[in-house]
């Protein structure tokens, strides 16, 4: 049925309902494997049509067998796909899994046209705007203009200063792309049609020239805005990022959001309200209760007397002497530190010790045995984690207890540290000699996505090991 709507109706369509796949193995919670084959089918099937994935917000699964315990199945059935072209009179389509009462699929609600404001269009550096002379001039001047202030100050005022002038010779110089590329087709075809000089094959070329350069244009900026990093430019994919960058565009709008009662929040200025509160509650000092289990793996290495020694005020003239020393030429002086300086950089400080702490409790908690870390090779140390920057990977058994044990230690130290951790930017990825029936079990206990092998990581797959 899809495929005849497709191939005889040019109009702006889209198709809503029940489709009886699923895509992901996210949308299905069940202790059976998805039928990998059916998956492939529909994917492949939606892909063909040039089909796009409206998402949803709301109940994650639409259709439940409403049985208990193992037995239990929940699917995401349901959906609504769309051409490009209905997309495009209607972007800001929502679509809403509601609350199934007596059937056993959930409703699923379609707004085309949904009540939201906009913010405010943040400035954006367009990178293509360095291959011209002008930008590069403009960025030249700014950073060559004397100011006095400290050098967060002088930063912070060149960049506006390139802000502002960019903005103007941007809509100078480039202008509307679209617009500019329209009227090199009216000119190249006017000359096809009128231009019979004998210079008529320059004037051609240099035409084709101007359209092409304004196309890559159009193509680099659809890329930029689209964030696909991996496509090569030169291949016109300008209508492949086009809609990447449409769908990107809907995936960063919140049109609606859970509270902490678990009501969920249509309005707009009461989205921003429970974002205000949320986040202002989180910036808020709480007093840290940090556990005994993680005092203990400290070892003591200064007496009392140091200790009392360490925690004493200094005096003024301690304090004076400091900041005297500091105060040389390749040091700024007392008066002239950036602002939150000294909180910023105990933030760091507090920062690595959170780090440390964790990585020290993990290689305990393997002592104990409640968690296993994977080896290289037989006669290789057990690895049960790896730091990178603000990142942090756990490596432990496919199991129940082991899933257990390390969703407590991250509770742990959220709770002694004072820091909530965001589950939802959290995943797990199994070998691929995992039973399949533990997958979503796992998933489940430890409350994260599941993601896959070949998923990557700052543009490197996650893994390229298996457990040993």
């Amino acid at each position: 049925m899809i495929d005849k709507t497709a191939a005889t109706n040019k109009l702006p369509w889209l198709v809503i309902g029940d489709f009886n796949f699923i895509l992901h193995d996210t949308e299905k919670f069940s202790t059976d494997p998805i039928d990998t084959s059916e998956e492939a089918l529909f994917q492949n099937k939606i892909f063909d049509l040039d089909l796009i994935d409206l998402g949803f917000t709301g109940c994650p699964f639409t259709w439940s067998n409403k049985r208990r315990g193992h037995a239990l199945t929940e699917q995401r059935l349901d959906r609504v796909l769309v051409i490009d072209d209905w997309l495009s009179l209607y972007p800001n389509t929502t679509i809403t899994n509601m609350l199934a009462i007596g059937s056993d699929h959930h409703p699923v609600l379609l707004n085309s046209n949904p009540h939201w404001k906009n913010g405010k269009i943040p400035f954006k550096f367009f990178v293509p705007w360095m291959d011209h002379e002008d930008c590069k001039k403009i960025i030249a001047e700014c950073r060559s203009k004397s100011l006095s202030g400290s050098s967060a100050f002088t930063i912070a005022r060149r960049l506006k200063d390139i802000k502002l002038k960019i903005r103007v010779w941007n809509k100078d110089v480039y202008g509307n792309i679209k617009t500019n590329i329209e009227e090199c087709k009216h000119y190249l075809n006017w000359l096809h049609n009128n231009y019979f000089k004998i210079d008529r094959g320059h004037a051609l070329a240099d035409a084709r020239k101007q359209l092409k350069a304004w196309h890559d244009i159009e193509e680099k900026f659809w890329k930029t805005k689209s964030r696909g990093q991996l496509i090569k430019l030169g291949d016109q994919n300008t209508i492949y990022v086009h809609r990447a960058t449409k769908n990107r565009i809907r995936r960063n709008k919140i049109d609606t959001i859970q509270d902490e009662k678990g009501d969920w929040i249509t309005d707009y200025q009461e989205v921003k309200n429970c974002f205000t509160t949320h986040f202002s509650n989180m910036a808020t000092a709480e007093p840290i209760n940090i556990s005994p289990e993680i005092i203990n793996l400290i070892p003591t290495t200064i007496t009392s007397a140091d200790n009392n020694l360490l925690n004493r005020q200094p005096d003024h003239n301690e304090i004076k002497f400091i900041l005297f020393s500091m105060a040389s030429e390749k040091a700024p002086g007392p008066d002239r530190f950036p602002p939150n300086f000294f909180k910023t950089n105990w933030e760091i400080i507090g920062n690595e010790v959170f780090k440390m702490s964790l990585s020290r409790t993990l290689i305990y908690a393997e002592e104990l045995g409640l968690i296993h870390g994977i080896k290289i090779c037989k006669a290789a140390p057990s690895i049960n984690h790896l730091l990178f920057a603000d990142d942090c990977m756990i490596f432990c058994k496919a199991n129940l207890p082991e899933a257990q044990n390390t969703m407590d230690i991250l509770q742990i130290f959220g709770s002694s540290y004072g820091q909530l951790i965001n589950y939802t930017k959290y995943g797990v990825f199994f070998s691929k000699n995992t039973n399949p029936s533990l997958i979503p079990l796992i998933s489940t206990t430890m409350g994260v996505q599941i993601l896959q092998l070949d998923d990557k990581y700052l543009g490197s797959p996650l893994s390229h090991i298996e457990a040993k």
